[in-house]
């Protein structure tokens, strides 16, 4: 068909079956009710398909359609719909500051698997009561026709995207990297990175294991994860500087234990606790070695005599630590934690 579609005005139909169709300009429903399923699966639509103020009692399947304007969907209410391929080479209009939000049945599903938008316009109401699936879920900007300025979906807090990614009961990373990458390009560096944070704690508790014998199975993913999330935080902004806590809380552990263990009576009293702090950091650094004295003194001095000899195990532990801090670090910077 090379013209458009016109089913709008009012009009009540019951089951519709529009597959495969080639509409050359618009699909208009706008305004009236359709009572049976409506499937639109490969479709091609040449212009704008309208469904705003429209009411859809059964679900609607838009499986790998073709839309070249733009998808409307304000103001209309929806059982359930189903978008899994398709491509809108326009807007995802789902309401604005001057329309009303897409309103949902209760138990509705909005599968976006695979689907692919230019752009995404709603209001925060837009997403009540819907259940969603994103795996797959592409789109280029934030926000469209009829924002508005300091309330478009782009300024939303980070907390709002990290909740409305969590409607998608089943997890994949890439929501929450497609999303970030957005809120990244538009200069939202901060809400980018809680966005993967959280994606990242997310994906921790899925490796968490299965539960055996009433008891939850700790799998090595699990593990890594945690050790990562702890020391630098998955390597995501600011989170980084949570290595400095676990720096200079063994630093300060080292000099403790060298301070209160007894030392043997040849040992010049100059080492004050500057030169015991050094030895400590000393030994906690990976690759660097500042003063080779440091290590002397506690694995062959300290670590020889036998009241003390604990000391050099101790310190075994806090090498290990260092490397593994270190390690952890450089494949933060390299953007390894990020794979």
């Amino acid at each position: 068909m090379g013209s458009s579609l016109l089913m709008s005005g009012g009009a009540e139909f019951g089951e519709v079956i529009l597959v495969g169709a080639k509409i050359g300009g618009q699909l208009d429903m706008s305004g009236s009710k359709f009572t049976g399923k409506l499937n639109m699966e490969a479709a091609e639509i040449g212009g704008y398909l309208l469904m705003s103020d429209g009411q859809f009692d059964e679900p609607v399947s838009l499986i790998f359609a073709t839309i070249d304007s733009g998808l409307n969907l304000s103001g209309a209410t929806v059982a359930s719909l189903d978008m899994t391929g398709t491509r809108v080479n326009g807007e995802l209009h789902l309401g604005s500051g001057n329309s009303p939000a897409v309103a949902w049945r209760e138990n509705s599903r909005l599968i976006l698997r695979n689907t692919v938008v230019e752009a995404l316009q709603d209001r925060e109401e837009s997403w009540k009561g819907v259940q969603l699936e994103l795996d797959g879920f592409t789109y280029s900007r934030l926000g469209g026709f009829g924002a508005e300025a300091g309330r478009d979906l782009a300024s939303r807090k980070a907390q709002w995207f990290i909740d409305w990614l969590a409607k998608d009961e089943s997890f994949s990373p890439q929501p929450y990297q497609q999303l970030a990458s957005v809120l990244r390009a538009a200069g939202q560096t901060t809400k980018a990175n809680a966005v993967l944070y959280a994606g990242r704690e997310r994906e921790r508790g899925e490796a968490q294991g299965r539960k055996r014998l009433g008891m939850t199975m700790l799998s090595f993913k699990w593990l890594v994860m945690t050790m990562l999330m702890v020391t630098i935080g998955y390597g995501l902004g600011g989170r980084y500087f949570r290595a400095l806590w676990w720096v200079a809380g063994f630093v300060l552990l080292g000099l403790a234990i060298l301070s209160v263990v007894p030392w043997p009576a040849d040992i010049p009293q100059s080492k004050d606790i500057f030169w015991i702090f050094a030895c400590s950091l000393d030994l906690l650094l990976p690759i660097v070695e500042l003063n080779k004295e440091h290590s002397t003194f506690v694995m062959e001095t300290l670590g020889s005599a036998p009241a003390t000899a604990w000391v050099k195990y101790y310190f075994y532990v806090h090498k290990i630590v260092g490397w593994v801090l270190g390690s952890f670090l450089i494949a933060g910077l390299a953007g390894l934690t990020q794979k």
